[in-house]
């Protein structure tokens, strides 16, 4: 056919590619931000990619690759056929990885010294790699009994054989072989590579965790900085089993499936002191009117995890007739009602010891020393929402930060309704370091509606993990809308049981991730019973050098049929430096079911944008509307005019840097 070239072409080319690289080589410095690939027969038109030799990252727009990575402490093979270790991945305008199995890749300089400690290279003949029906590789291997090969020492500074693949006809066999150019031995670097800062560049991944210190370390002085709780506190029972339990748990790290792309080496370097009571003067500059809106009806206002009574408001008589009916929303000091239920509801699946989370909220638990309660008695709608605002003080170092445990227990009557906000936010918004365990419980019976809005509006030193669950009974309905907007670590552990006919849960979320901020949400929405539905929908931007994590997980148990079930997430990658981990996961034992799932991440459309400017809108302000109107579809009806100001804040703030970014490298392109 016309136009396409002979092997023996191919071969010429692929000598011609050889010997150029030979030449250059020996000038190449394996940076981390290289990476060599060796590629699958693919409609690519860039004639450079069809040799394997190193691409730099920046290079790669939106094309499916095979990347074959080298262990470390591992010779490099002659030959790796091209089905070997391989993840088909899309490289957009930052990285992502969008499937349940990662590699971790290693620079080049690691591959240099496992092959010196191996045995040199020498000339050799290396295979084409055959080709099936289908145009895929086919995996072979070289000869056991080949001789080994003599060192040249021709070309010092060169780090590592070349892996050559052919995209030939598939009727080629594996006996064609090519005349390779001389290679060189691999040199040991002469200094070892710094793990961070391959990891800052944002190529490799270093799945150990550098602790500066040891975890027992950092948990004893966690549990030292807690305030101390009377014996009559109806919760004081669960504090010492908490304490006790923290003894048996395993410290979370990148080593745990649900914890590898969560850096929380910030959280583990830092060491808390004392909380103590905080008066009204040292939070008087403190403008709470952003968290407590006009509609609330009831605010409640927690410091340092402990209820202040001065700082709460009750703006109008319907509180009291939510307590004439039965109800109770306050400190759980004062709870009158079965601290066991509270107790129970506290320590269930995402909220104890044995969930996804572990040590984190078990630690809560150890540290509290109140509880926010807000029980709805049957068949009783509060008229006018509710905010619960949970503030951190401000911590003088990274040495000498705050701690605290924020708790809320939910407990929903039968057929009673109850719209909610819960917000974590900072005292001082420059340099706040705190951390902030977060847990909620919700336990919504027959016919009870709950609405739930969090915020994560803390400062960029501060650190905040949540591990919220919910308990959805016969034809109940549970909807959750949270949005990460602070905090240099932030994550969302959500848990939600559908275990009654009729219930129903929705899930929507979403995360901004500016400056070096990790954003991180782990879900988990479980049909255990029949005709149960959810919903789930998350937004993730991530711009500079931010990282923004998703994991959502269905659940169809075998006794879920008729489930009717949703999930999707839709990812913003603003930045070539950015990252996005986007993974939806399905597990359906049960095939009277509807359910579908998918992720997405891209950069702006330029389609959006030419629309925009066909409207006589600018390039720039094209880009802040695109930006800015990504999240807000995730408020819906919000009844909390505070929450889409934050929102709306926090996106423009993120906007006006990416233009910001763009301006200057258009600048500097210009000169």
């Amino acid at each position: 056919m016309d136009g396409v070239p002979s092997p023996e072409v191919k071969r010429e080319r692929v000598d011609t590619a050889v010997a150029a690289i030979l030449r250059h080589r020996p000038h190449f410095t394996p940076y981390p931000t290289t990476l060599n690939l060796i590629l699958n027969p693919s409609p690519i038109s860039r004639p450079h990619f069809h040799s394997p030799i190193p691409v730099p990252l920046h290079s790669l727009r939106r094309h499916p690759l095979t990347m074959h990575v080298f262990r470390r402490n591992r010779p490099a093979p002659a030959f790796l056929p091209p089905t070997t270790l391989s993840t088909t991945t899309w490289i957009t305008r930052g990285r992502m990885n969008a499937t349940c199995k990662r590699r971790i890749v290693r620079p080049a300089a690691f591959r240099m010294a496992s092959a010196a400690e191996s045995q040199p290279h020498a000339q050799e003949k290396i295979p084409i790699a055959p080709t099936s029906e289908n145009n895929n590789p086919i995996a072979s291997a070289p000869e056991p009994d080949s001789p080994a090969p003599e060192a040249d020492n021709s070309a010092p500074g060169v780090d590592s054989p070349i892996d050559l693949t052919s995209d030939s006809n598939p009727s080629a066999g594996a006996s064609d072989t090519l005349e390779a150019a001389t290679l060189p031995a691999p040199v040991t670097p002469a200094e070892p590579m710094d793990l961070t800062l391959g990891e800052e560049a944002g190529i490799i991944t270093v799945s150990e965790d550098l602790v500066p210190e040891k975890d027992e370390t950092w948990l004893s002085n966690l549990v030292a900085s807690a305030g101390s709780m009377s014996e009559r506190h109806p919760l004081a029972a669960m504090r010492a089993q908490a304490q006790a339990d923290l003894e048996h748990l395993p410290v979370p790290n990148r080593r745990m499936e649900e914890w590898r792309f969560t850096d929380l080496r910030t959280v583990f370097a830092s060491r808390y002191v004392l909380n103590a009571h905080v008066d009204r003067d040292q939070i008087a500059n403190f403008d709470l009117r952003q968290y407590a809106p006009d509609t609330a009806g009831v605010v409640l206002v927690f410091v340092d995890g402990i209820y202040n009574e001065d700082l709460s408001i009750v703006n109008d008589d319907s509180a009291n007739e939510w307590l004439a009916a039965g109800g109770y929303f306050g400190s759980a000091e004062n709870y009158q009602g079965d601290a066991a239920v509270v107790s129970k509801i506290l320590t269930e699946r995402e909220l104890g010891k044995d969930g996804e989370g572990g040590l984190f909220p078990t630690a809560a638990h150890a540290i509290a020393t109140d509880a926010a309660i807000l029980e709805v008695p049957d068949n009783y709608a509060v008229s006018r929402p509710v905010a619960v605002v949970f503030v951190s003080t401000t911590g003088e170092s990274p040495r000498r930060a705050k701690a605290s445990a924020a708790r809320l227990a939910v407990i929903a009557g039968k057929g009673s309704k109850l719209s909610l906000l819960e917000s974590h936010v900072s005292l001082d918004k420059e340099n706040s370091y705190s951390l902030t365990l977060a847990t909620a419980a919700f336990l919504v019976k027959e016919r009870a509606w709950v609405s739930h809005y969090v915020v994560d509006d803390t400062c960029l030193e501060a650190h905040v993990l949540a591990s919220i669950h919910a308990d959805v009974r016969t034809r109940g309905s549970y909807e959750m809308r949270s949005f990460g907007l602070g905090s240099k670590v932030g994550r969302f552990d959500v848990g939600v049981d559908l275990g009654e006919p009729g219930a129903h849960g929705l899930v929507h979320g979403a995360l901004v991730a500016d400056k070096y901020q990790i954003a991180d949400i782990h879900s988990r929405i479980c049909h255990n019973s029949e005709n149960t539905t959810s919903d789930q929908l998350q937004k993730n931007v991530s711009a500079d050098h931010g990282r923004a994590i998703f994991k959502g997980k269905i659940i169809v148990t075998e006794d879920g049929p008729g489930t009717n079930s949703s999930q999707l997430c839709k990812s913003l990658l603003l930045s070539n430096k950015a990252y996005v981990d986007a993974m939806p996961v399905l597990e359906i034992s049960n095939e009277d079911v509807q359910c579908s799932h998918g992720a997405t991440v891209a950069d702006l459309e330029e389609n959006e944008i030419f629309y925009c400017q066909s409207r006589g809108i600018s390039y720039e302000k094209a880009q802040v509307l695109l930006i800015t109107g990504f999240a807000m579809e995730i408020l819906g009806d919000c009844p909390f005019p505070n929450v889409r100001e934050l929102v709306d804040r926090k996106m423009n703030s993120v906007a006006a840097s990416v233009v910001d970014r763009e301006w200057k490298k258009t600048e500097l392109t210009s000169i």
